[in-house]
């Protein structure tokens, strides 16, 4: 009979016919396919696994009340010398555990004082680089979108003006929380400066066990972020390439076009590869002297970390400190924190609109008394809301008889005459009397006026509050120009009121600065060490100038006291500088010294105490002028939204949204504000200020709809199901790939055993697929559910019965219950290796089972019997031994095909000689290559007769005229099985 052919593309295919009425040993290891749910491991792709080390180190431990029995029968299966192909499957919203290299800079332009070649004052760059680490909980579900999402997407500055460079995330092989417990440390490396013109690292793998302790799993490993590192033997050492090749752990997804731009930022006059952007640790060269390059500005050579190098502000000569914000600096990380809050509130503004907007429409598509919209009420309601807030006498007029509007009375001035005639003007009039004369109320005075700015501040923010919500609900009206600018005025108010909270905690820093100098000066003067002293004043002039320098920079109108003030500290300054200078003088005499010290001392309080009182000055005002300008933008939005307000509610009073179609023109405008609403989702994200000598942290990886769910949850069941029929890795379907010899059920869903017949008997059509009838009390039920949900009759697919109780001594201590799969998982690798494909694993010889401790049932002779004619294979029990007592496919028909092992055993040849004749494709179709195909298969034909698995097997290579101008050469080959002995009659014949 002619085979037909599937493709017209070169292949080889075969069909099998099954020509017995009643009708080789296996080569290298028996493979099984599994789809399971697991702690980790890289998801969603096949992978090969060898040894139960491997499974363990990729994809965690086995549990069978966390992920079902499938990890047990891969553990069994490896154990008895098998390989198994691995899928593991998590939904498409799991997320991976992440770390994202974040490199915030802020440019001062042409503001840094520095000394030329001439000795001449010139002005450069002041860069500050602040290290952070930032996390995704939203774009971690996938490579791309953290890629495109974080990566690539330019970030909006944080609110105290830091631009973001994302540079490079550290991910785990795959998704799931199963790596929240992972890390990493990237310190620099400094050994190899000579060596190598580029910066490298130490890349270690850090874990954090269950007690919190931490420690290196992999690594150091030698990284350079520049791609185009290579080692003195010719080897990338970039770190994407170094931990893709090397690193068990850990995937990289760089950001070059970041990387380079940083390093323009830092210097733009270096390659970047130079730059250290952690520490700013310049490399020293062979001539032990720091490596420069010529700086125009100065006409002379330079640190390559000039631009982020600290000045004396007196001499404009280099510190040795950069400015690089350090990780412990509270301050900093208040202020990242704020920024985290704005982004996040970003976002739930966006979600308010989006649930203000449906509420809307809902209310739209109602109709009231005199078939008015429910919508003017509400939005009436609400402007009596925003009028309150306002605090205005006069009343803000809804006329609901038919005649929808708004009259404005005073609004726009209400917030702006708050503040000129609130106390909170008087507080700061009494702030700026006691700074004046001198009085020692100063703190006091700030404290009565701060607690009623904040007052104040939390009114605007009910203010602010009440517009939005009031805008909201108009938005149904979709985006115009109008509506466009109350968004962007809105927002300048939002950033605005979050800058508030960035400087009350940047003084609040500062007047902790005085706090801790105040008591350092009371200690050295105790101690009344000389060298201490010295020690002091230093880090005294350094702390209060940079006060001094912040204090000054703000330039707020009405700092007139704040600056008569600060002159008097420039002026102390000064003097405690110059007595520093004869302290430090090695020719100052021991009066002169004695001196100096006392002058220097002398002015150290009165310095703190005019600080004190400057910053509490200029804070009040900066945060009396940002007030003042909020009420501003108020007032100018207040008039745009009450218009804006006004044609809405025209529009509802009107009828104008009535119609059918009107009101698809919302819900379509909904729509469109929804993506608004998942960009806002994504442009969230977690930053925090690192120093990365230390650990950090993955965060944020998680199984998704999965996490904390049972192994028999309906999600987790889909996503088993999906793997066997070969949606998540579509992969599974190439036979080349993945030469799968068995697939074991695992007490799965009918669901589950359904894809995994579907797989095996029509998608793949080479392996066997072995089921369970899951949990079955009783042989009745077993057939019973063999009729009822396993009608499946064909000779790829068998079907066992029974369960047994186990404990699980190895991992959990759990006594488990589990089906007949987990003993085959053992018994087959086993039967393959030693004894061939070919031999059944049935029986007293090969198929005994032990290490239970108890079984559903034994069938007696009457129920095996039943069993037999369902094709349900059964393990029988007698005083000798437990074992596998049937070997059946669930094929009806009775043939050489109803047992397993020949089954096996002609899907064994199938596979042989299609991989035997692909070496033939391309060759002339003529006498000599078929003479030479046949010599080939007959030598291996006869391997099955050796082995005892056929009584007869003969092969044929031909092609008619008509195969050889269709280009096919037909394959034939015909075998009889060796008949297995499963009924034994005794006669016993007694003579007399």
């Amino acid at each position: 009979m002619a085979t037909s052919t599937t493709y017209i593309h070169p292949s080889v295919s075969s069909t099998i016919s099954d020509n017995s009425a009643v009708y080789l040993t296996a080569d290298g290891t028996s493979k099984l396919f599994a789809v399971f749910t697991s702690e980790k491991g890289e998801d969603n792709e096949i992978q090969m696994i060898t040894s139960v080390s491997e499974f363990e180190f990729k994809y965690g431990e086995p549990n069978i009340k966390l992920y079902g029995q499938a990890g047990y029968n891969i553990i069994n299966w490896l154990n008895a010398g098998g390989v198994v192909y691995c899928l593991r499957v998590l939904p498409e919203d799991a997320g991976y555990a992440n770390a994202i290299v974040n490199i915030q800079t802020k440019v001062s332009k042409k503001s840094k004082t520095v000394l030329d070649i001439d000795g001449n004052e010139v002005l450069i760059d002041d860069v500050s680089v602040r290290p952070v680490i930032s996390y995704t909980s939203v774009n971690n579900v996938s490579e791309s979108a953290l890629n495109l999402n974080e990566l690539r997407k330019s970030k909006s500055q944080t609110i105290d003006g830091y631009d973001n460079h994302m540079l490079f995330a550290i991910i785990p092989k795959g998704r799931g929380k199963g790596y929240n417990d992972l890390g990493f440390r990237l310190t620099l490396l400094d050994g190899l400066d000579t060596t190598y013109e580029f910066r490298l690292y130490n890349f270690e793998v850090t874990k954090e066990s269950s007690t919190g302790s931490v420690s290196t799993i992999q690594g150091p490993f030698i990284v350079s972020l520049d791609p185009d590192a290579l080692s003195l033997s010719g080897e990338s050492m970039f770190i994407e390439s170094i931990l893709d090749n090397y690193c068990d752990y850990f995937k990289v997804i760089f950001n070059e076009n970041n990387y380079n731009k940083l390093g323009e930022i830092i210097n733009p006059h270096v390659n970047p590869n130079r730059i250290d952007f952690f520490s700013g640790q310049t490399r020293i060269l062979d001539n032990d002297e720091p490596e420069t390059f010529y700086c125009d500005e100065t006409g002379q050579e330079e640190d390559v970390h000039i631009y982020i190098t600290k000045y004396d502000e007196t001499t404009h000569t280099p510190t040795s400190e950069r400015n690089i914000i350090d990780a412990d600096d509270t301050t900093e990380a208040s202020i990242i924190a704020i920024d985290n809050s704005y982004r996040t509130n970003e976002y739930q503004n966006y979600v308010n609109t989006f649930d203000r907007m449906k509420e809307s429409y809902s209310l739209l598509r109602k109709k009231q008394n005199n078939d008015s919209n429910p919508l003017r009420t509400k939005l009436a309601n609400k402007i009596e809301a925003l009028d309150n807030a306002f605090n205005s006498e006069e009343q803000t007029i809804i006329t609901t008889d038919g005649t929808d509007g708004l009259t404005q009375s005073t609004e726009t001035v209400i917030v702006k005459t708050l503040i000129e005639s609130d106390d909170f003007k008087e507080a700061v009039t009494a702030l700026e009397n006691s700074i004046a004369s001198d009085s020692d109320t100063v703190a006091s005075d700030y404290s009565t006026a701060n607690t009623k700015f904040k007052a104040l501040k939390n009114k605007l923010e009910t203010v602010v509050e009440q517009m939005y919500e009031l805008y909201d609900y108009c938005r149904i009206d979709g985006e115009s120009a109008d509506s466009l600018s109350i968004t962007t005025k809105l927002q300048k108010i939002d950033n605005l009121i979050y800058s508030l909270d960035n400087y009350s905690i940047r003084f609040a820093a500062l007047l902790q600065t005085l706090t801790t100098l105040q008591s350092s000066k009371d200690n050295v003067l105790i101690e009344n060490n000389d060298a201490e002293k010295e020690e002091f004043l230093s880090t005294f002039i350094t702390d209060a100038t940079d006060i001094y320098d912040v204090v000054l920079a703000n330039d707020i109108e009405s700092k007139v006291i704040a600056d008569n003030v600060l002159v008097n500290v420039k002026d102390n300054l000064n003097t405690i500088y110059e007595q520093y200078s004869i302290l430090t003088d090695e020719n100052t005499i021991t009066a002169d010294y004695d001196e100096a010290m006392d002058i220097a001392f002398d002015k150290i309080d009165d310095t703190i105490n005019l600080l004190e009182k400057a910053i509490y000055y200029v804070l009040l005002e900066i945060e009396a002028s940002r007030t003042d300008d909020i009420a501003d933008d108020i007032s100018d939005v207040y008039t745009e939204l009450s218009s804006y307000v006004e044609d809405v509610l025209n529009k509802a009073g009107n009828g104008d949204y009535s119609s059918n179609s009107a009101l698809k023109v919302i819900s379509n405008n909904i729509t469109l504000f929804k993506n608004n609403l998942t960009n806002a989702l994504q442009d969230t994200y977690l930053s925090v200020l690192q120093d990365f000598d230390s650990v950090i942290s993955l965060l944020f990886g998680t199984d998704g709809s999965i996490e904390n769910v049972s192994p028999t949850d309906s999600t987790v069941v889909s996503l088993i199901a999906k793997g066997y029929r070969g949606l998540i890795d579509n992969r599974l379907i190439d036979k080349d790939q993945f030469q799968i010899d068995v697939i074991l059920d695992a007490n799965y869903d009918i669901s589950i055993k359904n894809a995994i017949i579907t797989l095996t008997t029509e998608m793949r059509k080479d392996f066997i697929a072995i089921l369970d009838t899951k949990m079955q009390a009783t042989p009745q039920a077993a057939v019973n559910f063999r009729k009822s949900s396993l009608s499946v009759s064909d000779f790829r697919v068998a079907i066992f019965t029974q369960d047994f109780i186990v404990t699980d001594s190895a991992y959990t201590g759990y006594k488990m219950q589990v089906t007949p799969t987990y003993f085959l998982s053992s018994k087959i690798p086993t039967n393959d290796i030693n004894n061939g494909i070919h031999w059944n694993f049935v029986g007293p010889r090969r198929g005994v089972i032990s290490g239970f401790e108890s079984i559903s049932f034994v069938p007696n002779p009457e129920w095996k019997e039943q069993l037999y004619k369902s094709q349900v294979n059964y393990i029988e029990q007698d005083l000798v031994s437990t074992r596998f007592g049937s070997q059946l496919t669930s094929q009806t028909t009775s043939t050489a095909l109803s047992n397993i092992n020949n089954v096996r055993a002609l899907l064994k040849m199938q596979r042989d000689i299609e991989d035997m004749m692909k070496m033939y494709q391309f060759e002339y179709n003529d006498s000599q290559t078929r003479t030479e195909a046949q010599s080939e298969l007959n030598n291996y034909l006869n391997q099955w007769i050796t082995n005892r698995c056929c009584t007869s097997i003969a092969g044929s290579v031909y092609a008619s005229q008509y195969d050889i101008q269709q280009r096919i050469m037909r394959v034939r080959v015909e075998m009889v099985f060796n008949s297995i002995i499963e009924r034994i009659i005794i006669n016993l014949v007694v003579n007399n």
